[in-house]
C-alpha cells in the first residue's frame, strides 16, 4: 500500500494477461499430476502400500511428472517472478511520483505564502493584501480593466480593428462554442494582459509588441494612452481628476481621449488643459493603477501547469487515479485563484492549459487540463458577471450546476 492510502493491487491488462498464463500454467501442472498417479492406480501402482517400494517404476514416475508437470510449473513460477518484479516497479514508481508531487503541492503553497500586494497604499497607510487576499485583488483589478476595455471598445468597434490573423486565431477556438464572440475573447485577451504586464513603461512596450500583429495601432495606442492615464489613489488629485475624466458618457470620453491621444505632441495644447491629461503629460512619471503582476503570477502558473503535466504524464496510474491526485491539488486552489486561472487558460498567454491543444497539430498532443481535472468547477456563477465559464468549459460539473438541480 502506498501512501495515498490504497490497499487493493490494481494490474495492468499485460499483467493480467501473465497471471492468467501462470494461474494456466499451475492448473495443467496439476491436472498431469493427477492424471499420471490416476492412471498408476488404475494399473495397479499405489503410492502408498505396505510393499516394498520399486525405485525403478517409481524414478519413472518423477521423471514424467519432472519433466511434464514440472515444466509448467516453472513457467508459472518465472511469470510470478516477473509480475513480482512488475509491481515492485510499480510501486517503485508511485513512491517517487508521489514525493515529487506532494513536493510540487508545497512549492505551490509556498508561492502563494509570499505573494503581497499594496494596491492603494496611502502615506497613512492603506489596504494590504497578504497571500491568497491578493488572488482577490488581482481579480478584482482585471474586473474594472475588462470593464474600462468594453466601455473603450462600444465606441471604437474593434471588430474592423482586429486584423485577419488574429480574427482567424479566435475564430477557430469559438467554432465549437456557440455563443461566444471574437470581441468577447479578444476584450478579455487585451485586459488580463493589461493586469498582467502592468502599463509602466516596460508594461506598454510589451503589451504594444504583442498586440501588433492583433490589433490595428490606432486601436491598440488609444487604449493604452487611455488607461495609463489611471493613476493609484494614492495620488488624491490626480485620482479626483481620473474619477472626472472616467464619468463623462461614452461618446464624450472617447471624443476627448481620441483627441488627447492625437495632440499628445503638442505642448501648446496638453499646458492649456487642467485636467488629468494635461497634468499627466507634463509632470513628474506617477504610479499607474495597472502597475502588473507578471512577478506573482508568470512564476506561479508556471508552476501549477508543469505541476498537472507532471501528473498527466505518469502512466502508471489510470485516469481515476490521476484525478484523485488533480483533486489534491486543485483543493489548495482559492475560488479567487480558480477565477484566475479560467481567465488565464482562455486568454493567449494560457490558452496552453487547453484551448490552444484544441486547435494545434496532433503531433503536438493535446491537453484538456482544465476540463480533465474540472480545476474551475468551484467557481460561483456570477463570480464573472462578463463571461458565462460554461460556454468555454461546457464538459465542467460546476458546483453552481450540482446546488441548483
Amino acid at each position: 500500500m502506498t501512501s495515498s492510502g490504497r490497499s487493493v493491487t490494481r494490474f495492468s491488462g499485460h499483467q493480467k494477461v501473465l497471471l492468467a498464463v501462470a494461474v494456466t500454467a499451475i492448473v495443467i501442472g496439476l491436472l498431469i499430476i493427477f492424471g499420471v498417479l490416476l492412471r498408476g492406480w488404475i494399473q495397479g501402482l499405489h503410492v502408498w502400500t505396505t510393499a516394498p517400494a520399486d525405485f525403478e517404476v517409481s524414478a519413472q514416475f518423477g521423471t514424467i511428472i519432472g519433466g511434464i508437470a514440472g515444466t509448467f510449473f516453472a513457467l508459472a513460477g518465472t511469470l510470478l517472478i516477473v509480475l513480482t518484479f512488475r509491481e515492485q516497479s510499480h510501486e517503485s514508481k508511485n513512491r517517487a511520483f508521489e514525493a515529487t508531487f506532494f513536493e510540487m503541492i508545497r512549492l505551490h503553497r509556498s508561492n502563494v505564502d509570499e505573494w503581497a500586494y499594496s494596491r492603494h497604499k496611502k502615506k497613512n497607510g492603506g489596504p494590504h493584501y497578504t497571500r491568497r487576499q491578493v488572488a482577490m485583488a488581482i481579480f478584482r483589478e482585471f474586473e474594472e480593466c475588462h470593464r474600462e476595455v468594453l466601455r473603450f471598445t462600444k465606441v471604437n468597434n474593434p471588430d474592423s480593428e482586429i486584423t485577419s490573423h488574429y480574427s482567424a486565431l479566435l475564430q477557430r477556438l469559438i467554432d465549437s462554442r456557440k455563443n461566444i464572440s471574437e470581441l468577447e475573447l479578444a476584450s478579455v485577451d487585451i485586459a488580463y494582459s493589461i493586469v498582467y504586464y502592468g502599463l509602466g513603461i516596460e508594461g506598454q512596450t510589451i503589451i504594444k509588441a504583442r498586440f501588433h500583429a492583433r490589433f490595428s495601432d490606432n486601436f491598440l495606442h488609444r487604449l493604452i494612452f487611455f488607461l495609463q492615464l489611471k493613476p493609484k489613489q494614492k495620488y488624491e488629485k490626480r485620482w479626483r481628476q481620473w474619477v472626472e475624466l472616467a464619468s463623462q458618457q461614452n461618446s464624450r470620453l472617447l471624443g476627448t481621449v481620441d483627441n488627447a491621444y492625437r495632440r499628445r505632441s503638442d505642448n501648446d495644447y496638453l499646458d492649456s488643459r487642467n485636467d488629468i491629461i494635461g497634468s499627466g503629460s507634463r509632470t513628474k512619471p506617477f504610479e499607474k493603477y495597472y502597475g502588473g503582476h507578471q512577478s506573482r503570477l508568470g512564476h506561479y502558473f508556471r508552476h501549477l501547469f508543469q505541476s498537472f503535466r507532471y501528473l498527466e504524464s505518469q502512466e502508471q496510474l489510470s485516469n481515476q487515479e490521476k484525478y484523485t491526485y488533480g483533486k489534491l491539488l486543485r483543493g489548495q486552489l482559492s475560488t479567487y485563484e480558480q477565477a484566475i486561472l479560467f481567465i488565464n487558460s482562455i486568454t493567449t498567454l494560457g490558452m496552453r492549459w487547453e484551448l490552444l491543444s484544441e486547435i494545434g497539430p496532433e503531433s503536438e498532443g493535446r491537453s484538456a487540463l482544465i476540463t480533465t481535472y474540472q480545476l474551475v468547477k468551484n467557481v460561483p456563477k456570477l463570480q464573472i458577471p462578463t463571461l458565462n465559464m460554461a460556454l468555454y468549459y461546457p464538459d465542467i460539473k460546476f458546483e453552481f450546476d450540482e446546488y441548483s438541480t
